[in-house]
């Protein structure tokens, strides 16, 4: 598949993803990090009919999971009727994950007002378990891979998570 670098694809926001602030709100920031995710990746078509192409189109019985996501704001974005611009591009490569690094601009800015970063993890569907980076995926997601994302460091944790039972 040939992709431009980095990835771009324009979401509508809806009249909806506007907050109590009046500018687009943590949860339709992240819905359009998703359907940009999704739309690079590729995905299954909800009728069964097929195969929405993305990067890792024809990995049948693999699965990906959302392991981490970080969403900074660099400034508020408002409505517009006109789409903001997402861009997509794999940031990190590792074993059985990678991640994707995504930007949100507002229609006529060039400046992103949304950075977010997203670790997939695959998943063998069959077994339930992580599922190993293959060399031809590895060489697919190197053609799309660029530089990480400028995100704040984060502050470190002052005491321990604490564990479920």
């Amino acid at each position: 598949m040939c992709m431009a670098f980095p990835w771009n694809t324009r979401v509508q926001l809806r009249f909806d993803d506007v907050n109590a602030a009046g500018h687009v709100g943590n949860v339709a920031i992240t819905r359009i990090v998703d359907e940009a995710r999704t739309a690079f990746l590729g995905h299954s078509l909800h009728d069964g009919s097929g195969y929405q192409e993305g990067i890792l189109e024809g990995l049948g019985g693999v699965g990906r999971l959302v392991a981490q996501q970080t969403v900074e704001f660099q400034r508020e974005l408002w409505y517009s009727p006109a789409p903001v611009t997402a861009s997509v591009w794999v940031s990190h490569i590792g074993r059985t994950s990678f991640s994707l690094a995504c930007t949100i601009s507002a229609p006529s800015e060039e400046a992103p007002a949304v950075l977010a970063e997203s670790t997939i993890v695959l998943v063998d569907r069959a077994t339930e378990r992580s599922w190993r980076i293959s060399e031809d995926l590895r060489e697919v997601l190197r053609s799309h891979q660029g530089a990480p994302l400028p995100l704040r460091p984060r502050a470190a944790a002052s005491a321990p998570v604490p564990q479920s039972r």
